[in-house]
């Protein structure tokens, strides 16, 4: 399988059937004038590399960005299935040609196998009566198009690609345990991020209810970006407890060379802790590689309320899980020259916005009205 970029060669892919995992090797015309997809598992160099086992199941973490979960995964399922074929018995090959160009980033798979098509026009109610149907398993329509619009798609909820005033976006809708009033509080949750200085999509409330955000996976131009999770990154398995911030600002760091990149992690971090976001797990926070070479911090995304399980953050913040304040969050970003002065700015900023739009408690009372049948949202 070849790989590509902005269209491209980077280099080439095969699976080992006998050791069931990937080994990829990049292409002589990317080794003389590319750079490395990812930093820490795949250095530019020439020769083969072989996946580990683990964490990804014999593949490499930029690759299983490309992969769909939750939402996506379902659907690849139920498109599959209607062709007497199941989904996990597909190598990743086979999977990654399933995603073919359609992919989050900028990677292209080729051959591909992918389902062709444009993407529709906005109408978010037809696409939610459909989503319900498929929740419920009532939907009789074509697979074919959902996985064209899902399909590749990451998170637990339902949520499509389509084409808003000539851009590409992601609008969301609630799953089956979700109140109603589910985008309208994600949407606030975007507009009172933005007010505490972190950078965000361009967020919209279709139709009084479906949140989206336009893609920031693409330029000003349209142009795809190469996008890569922390966890994509770091080779690290997507889960509770795999990462923490301190780590995470190390590599951020690292990665970008730039400390104003650094200071957005930063406050990224508060945002999650004060605003109770405890979802923060590796695959919610990403880099993008923009055309003048430099790796950047990923606009914030998926930034909702999501309660602490056990209380506890999925991104440890200095060694702690829960009972998070200033004094951990500085230590979080000890070491790496930020000025505390500007820190403790930044967490006083983000609090007052987050205590201004009384975000936790608009959040906890929004879930709550799911267990009053006939109360308002």
């Amino acid at each position: 399988m070849r790989v590509r970029h902005g269209g491209l060669d980077i280099g080439d892919l095969v699976y080992s059937r006998s050791k069931r995992r990937l080994f990829f090797k990049y292409a002589p015309e990317w080794l003389a004038s590319g750079f490395s997809i990812s930093p820490v598992e795949l250095p530019l160099r020439d020769g083969w590399f072989e996946a580990p086992d683990e964490p990804f199941g014999g593949n490499f973490g930029v690759f299983d960005d490309s992969l769909p979960d939750g939402w996506g995964r379902r659907i690849f399922y139920e498109y599959l299935r209607a062709k007497g074929i199941e989904y996990g018995s597909l190598t990743v090959v086979e999977k990654l040609a399933l995603i073919g160009s359609s992919g989050r980033g900028s990677l292209e798979y080729f051959p591909q196998c992918g389902i062709d098509g444009g993407l529709p026009e906005g109408e978010p109610a037809i696409l939610a009566e459909e989503v319900r149907a498929l929740l419920q398993g009532r939907f009789n329509g074509d697979f074919g198009k959902w996985a064209r619009l899902s399909g590749a798609s990451g998170g637990a909820r339902p949520k499509v690609h389509i084409c808003h005033e000539g851009r590409e976006w992601i609008v969301k809708f609630g799953d089956s345990p979700d109140p109603e009033a589910m985008g309208k509080m994600e949407y606030q949750y975007a507009l009172t991020a933005a007010k505490a200085g972190l950078q965000m999509p361009e967020a919209e409330l279709f139709e009084g209810g479906y949140f989206g955000v336009r893609r920031f996976d693409r330029d000003g131009d349209g142009n795809r970006l190469l996008m890569l999770s922390a966890a994509g990154l770091l080779c690290g398995e997507q889960g509770f407890m795999l990462l923490d911030y301190k780590d995470l600002l190390a590599a951020t760091l690292d990665l970008t060379g730039d400390l104003s990149e650094v200071e957005k992690m930063f406050r990224l971090m508060c945002f999650n802790v004060l605003a109770k976001n405890c979802d923060d797990h590796a695959r919610n926070f990403a880099f993008l590689r923009g055309g003048d070479g430099r790796w950047r911090v990923a606009p914030g995304f998926d930034l909702t309320y999501a309660p602490c399980l056990f209380g506890r953050q999925a991104t440890t913040v200095a060694g702690k899980y829960a009972e998070i304040g200033l004094p951990e969050v500085l230590e979080a970003a000890s070491g790496l020259n930020l000025d505390p002065a500007a820190a403790r700015l930044v967490w006083e900023q983000v609090k007052t916005a987050v205590e201004e739009d009384r975000l936790v408690y608009l959040a906890r009372d929004t879930l709550a009205s799911r267990e009053a049948p006939g109360s308002e949202a």
